[in-house]
């Protein structure tokens, strides 16, 4: 039952590594979105549902319209359809030596939906993310691993009520939160939650939105396409746990309403270890994506990590839009705190 167990924490954690960072969020390159749904809608919920079988899943789709079919505001969903099926039988070594199973764990679902209190006017969204390679992903780290059994096994030692037979093991693997929240095993996700995004991966994104001006879900017609996909290289250690990263970046956005296609490409170089960071980051939108340039122009951007304690990080950014033509200020920057606590969870405050 280990296995089973490892694989419900490590899993779990893995969902909230992938959470991205206020680094990320502030970036001006086309970075693909951890939910392209609500990306491409523009909104902010309030909360997101993330249902955690096929039947609750269902049931979160459905709530986005009501009897009559009406669109409801501000329903946030994200789902990963086929790890509902199939990942409560793949055990952590299987998904390290199958590539479908980690692929299947990488594909997710998004739908978002916002409705325009004065005129009733509904926008909705669906989107598609496949992550198709993750040297960073926190299932790879056996140290991470290792930790946790010796956590577990403390926690069982100690009367901390770990499981005594099969039945509970299995109980206690299919309560991946539970297990996770444990303080014990807070000191295990620290290294790992530090090095998050380090290593190379790569992933696409699709997301489609429509558009009723009666707010009916029958009416909707197609307003809007958009397409992302990033790479990411991690050039290797270069001695004393610092590590070179080069990401490349692009969004493709097809206008249905204005018949008109889009392009944004963007590059970030990264240096850094598990204490600081430097990033530059450089992105060219030639053919106005966005809508934040009038023509032709260009993004620049320097960032500055440093991690101030063992839960708070300070980001700090500066940058500028050369060639645009767009009213307003072309020097943009920004001071970002990010604090994880004792558990884990992680505050953003802006």
């Amino acid at each position: 039952m280990r296995w089973l167990i490892l694989a419900a924490a490590i899993v779990g954690f893995s969902a909230y590594a992938q959470e991205p960072s206020t680094l990320a969020d502030a970036a001006p390159s086309p970075f693909v979105p951890k939910s392209p749904a609500i990306q491409a809608l523009g909104t902010n919920p309030s909360g997101i549902m993330r249902p955690g079988s096929v039947r609750a899943a269902a049931a979160d789709l459905f709530s986005a319209v009501d009897e009559n079919g009406k669109i409801q505001n501000g329903v946030a969903i994200e789902v990963a359809p086929l790890w509902l099926l199939l990942g409560p039988d793949i055990t952590l070594r299987e998904w390290r030596t199958s590539y479908g199973a980690r692929a299947a764990s990488r594909l997710s679902l998004s739908a978002a939906t916002s409705v325009d209190a004065a005129s009733n006017a509904a926008r909705l969204a669906q989107g598609l993310k496949w992550t198709f390679f993750d040297k960073g992903d926190p299932r790879w780290d056996k140290g991470l691993e290792d930790c946790l059994v010796r956590a577990m096994k403390d926690r069982r030692s100690s009367g901390g009520g770990g499981s005594n037979t099969a039945a509970e093991a299995e109980a206690e693997a299919d309560e991946g939160p539970i297990v996770i929240d444990n303080p014990r095993l807070a000191k295990c996700r620290e290294p790992t939650m530090q090095g998050t995004g380090q290593g190379s991966g790569g992933s696409i994104a699709l997301a489609v939105t429509q558009l009723s001006e009666s707010g009916q879900a029958s009416r909707a017609r197609a307003e809007l396409l958009r397409g992302w996909a990033s790479l990411s290289i991690n050039a290797g250690d270069l001695g004393g746990s610092h590590f070179l990263q080069f990401t490349g970046t692009m969004e493709f956005r097809r206008s249905f309403t204005e018949n008109k296609n889009d392009l944004a490409t963007g590059v970030r170089v990264r240096i850094g270890n598990q204490s600081w960071g430097i990033a530059a980051d450089a992105a060219w939108t030639p053919q106005d994506i966005g809508h934040e340039f009038q023509g032709e122009a260009a993004v620049v951007q320097g960032i500055v990590e440093a991690m101030v304690s063992d839960q708070l990080w300070l980001i700090v950014n500066v940058g500028g839009k050369p060639g645009t033509d767009a009213p307003g200020s072309k020097i943009f920057g920004g001071l970002n705190f990010k604090a994880s606590f004792g558990e884990g969870r992680k505050v953003e405050l802006l």
